[in-house]
Order: C-alpha cells, then sequence, then structure tokens
C-alpha cells in the first residue's frame, strides 16, 4: 500500500511539474509538441482508413472559352467544360495532418531542443510559416470548394494567395513595426474566403453544420492574427507567443478536422459516431484544450540556454533555417 502511495505521489508531482510555470521551457515545448504528435497521428490515420474518403470526393470544374462571335454574351462563349473531382476533405485534412506530423517531427522538436534560447531570443520562427503556407492553404481548398464553388481556377487561386497570406505573418513577425500588413491581411483573407462566405449565407436553407464550420473557420483563423498582433505590442516575449502558436496550430486543425469529416460522415453514414467526431472531438476537446492551453502559456524567458553547438551538417542547417530572415535587422541606434 505505501508502495501505491508513492506511485501516486509520483504520477501527481510529474503532472505538476510537466505544467509548472517554473518547469524547464524546452522541456514544456517538447512535451507540447509530443501531445501534437499523437494527435495528428491519429487524424491521419482515420482519414488515410475511412472508406468515406472514396465516397465523397469534392465536384470541380474548369472552363474554356472562345471569344469570336459569341452567342450567349457579348463577351464571349462557353466552348467546352471539363468536369472532374477533387480528393475528399477527409483526404485533404489527412494531408494536413501528415504534414504537420512530419514538420514536428522533423523541424520543430529538434529546432526546439537545440535552439529553443535562440528562437525566444530572436523573436522569429520562419519555419512556422512555411508549414502554415501548406497546412491553411489546404484547409482554406477544403473549406471554399465544399461550400459550393466548384470552380477550379478558384481553387487554383486560393493555392497561390495562401502562402502569400503566410509570408506577411512571416514578414510581420520579424519586423514588429509593419502593423500596416494587418490590413493587406484582412483583405487578402478576405478575398480567400469570399465564394465560401457568399454560398454560405446566401444558401436558403444552409445546414447548422455548414454554419458551425463556417463559424469554426472564422474563429480559429481570427486568433492567429490576433496572436500576431499582440506579439508586435510585446517588449520581448515572444516565448509567450510561440507558446500560443503550437497551442492555436493543434487546437484548431484537431476542430476543423473532426468538425469537416463529422459533417461529411453524417450524410453519407449516420448514426451518432458523427455526432461525437462534431461535438466532442471537433468542438469541446479543441475548446477545452485551447483554454487550458492558453491558462499555462510561459509568461516570461527562464535562465534555460542552449546545449552546446553540434557540427553536424543538419545542426548547421537547422540553425541557420531557424534565424532565416525576410527582412534585413535594423542597425542600432547610437
Amino acid at each position: 500500500m505505501r508502495c501505491d502511495g508513492r506511485d501516486k505521489k509520483t504520477e501527481r508531482s510529474t503532472l505538476l511539474f510537466f505544467w509548472s510555470p517554473h518547469a524547464n521551457m524546452r522541456r514544456r515545448f517538447l512535451r507540447l509538441h509530443a501531445i501534437a504528435l499523437l494527435l495528428h497521428a491519429i487524424c491521419a490515420i482515420y482519414a488515410f482508413a475511412s472508406s468515406e474518403a472514396s465516397e465523397s470526393r469534392v465536384p470541380a470544374y474548369l472552363d474554356r472559352v472562345s471569344y469570336e462571335a459569341s452567342t450567349t454574351s457579348v463577351y464571349y462563349d462557353v466552348e467546352d467544360r471539363v468536369s472532374f473531382q477533387l480528393p475528399s476533405v477527409i483526404t485533404l485534412h489527412g494531408i494536413v495532418a501528415v504534414v504537420t506530423f512530419l514538420f514536428h517531427a522533423v523541424l520543430y522538436v529538434p529546432a526546439h531542443h537545440l535552439f529553443a534560447r535562440r528562437i525566444w531570443s530572436q523573436g522569429f520562427f520562419p519555419l512556422r510559416w512555411v508549414e502554415y503556407s501548406v497546412t491553411c492553404t489546404l484547409m482554406s481548398i477544403a473549406s471554399v470548394s465544399s461550400a459550393g464553388n466548384a470552380d477550379f481556377t478558384t481553387v487554383m487561386a486560393v493555392a497561390v494567395l495562401g502562402p502569400v497570406l503566410q509570408s506577411l505573418g512571416c514578414f510581420i513577425e520579424q519586423d514588429k513595426n509593419a502593423k500596416f500588413l494587418f490590413l493587406s491581411g484582412f483583405f487578402l483573407n478576405v478575398g480567400i474566403s469570399v465564394s465560401s462566405i457568399w454560398y454560405v449565407l446566401s444558401a436558403p436553407a444552409a445546414s447548422y453544420l455548414q454554419i458551425i464550420e463556417f463559424l469554426a473557420y472564422g474563429f480559429y483563423y481570427g486568433l492567429f492574427p490576433l496572436n500576431a498582433y499582440v506579439d508586435t505590442t510585446r517588449n520581448g516575449g515572444f516565448i509567450r507567443t510561440d507558446w500560443f502558436y503550437n497551442v492555436l496550430s493543434l487546437s484548431s486543425k484537431f476542430a476543423l478536422f473532426w468538425i469537416q469529416v463529422g459533417e461529411v460522415e453524417k450524410k453519407t453514414a449516420g448514426g451518432i459516431w458523427p455526432d461525437v467526431q462534431i461535438y466532442a472531438l471537433g468542438i469541446s476537446f479543441p475548446l477545452i484544450f485551447l483554454v487550458f492551453g492558453w491558462s499555462l502559456a510561459p509568461r516570461y524567458l527562464v535562465a534555460d540556454p542552449d546545449p552546446p553547438a553540434s557540427d553536424s551538417l543538419l545542426a548547421r542547417t537547422l540553425g541557420s533555417a531557424v534565424s532565416f530572415r525576410v527582412v534585413a535587422p535594423k542597425p542600432p541606434q547610437i
């Protein structure tokens, strides 16, 4: 019995050390990455094992027009329309989970293990924006294509503009005074989302699930620029910004995965499981995780030096990547 008591005390001590504000910051970030790896692996496995993905491909078309001797319009005639199908939103979100898993495993974990102090001191982390350029763009494509816009040129526009939007975030993170770019990012994001906004708001009978999805995208996508803006108002403290981005990324991707997958499977399979996906895994758990993670954000940069520099090619390459600048550093004022 005494042994059992010690075990329970050890478990409580381990849990408290894990979330203690005085715990090793690097260790806390690495454990947060471990949670992200586990949850994204679950999403990826579920997506690619799902039989519903092949039955829920998204319709799309591509028109070819003629400008000579037009009869249906003074401007052009539709000469030909090619109809085809895009991957299901289940597959798209599965790809998002795989890409995010790889970034955490290959880049984020070693970066925070070897260069955490450097990242928090320099005040930026460019690798994050490379990942967002892929994953956030894919999630936007999933939203736009499934909302009703079947024109493939819109999908291609989102694929091009998505990385541009994320590059603004990378630029602002390195130049805290470039707040005017928030306005550019706002209009760019509205341009990417305008077709989804139109189809949802103009539908004579939009389902409540479509509205939940629409609101979830707006809620989570709005928190990222909010975190970026708060970062520009801080004098230091990038460790909090870094933590919030990790919490936001995990909660938003997990939420949008299960909301959209549950929405599809409610129509194709039915039953109670899609409700569990939407309300428990897609809404409740991510919100609880978001609030819990937000409340546990580190409040200061503790003495936690980086380990001795490694001479390996991979370590040097990663070190250059985490400090890569898209904005030239400003010379110190005399």
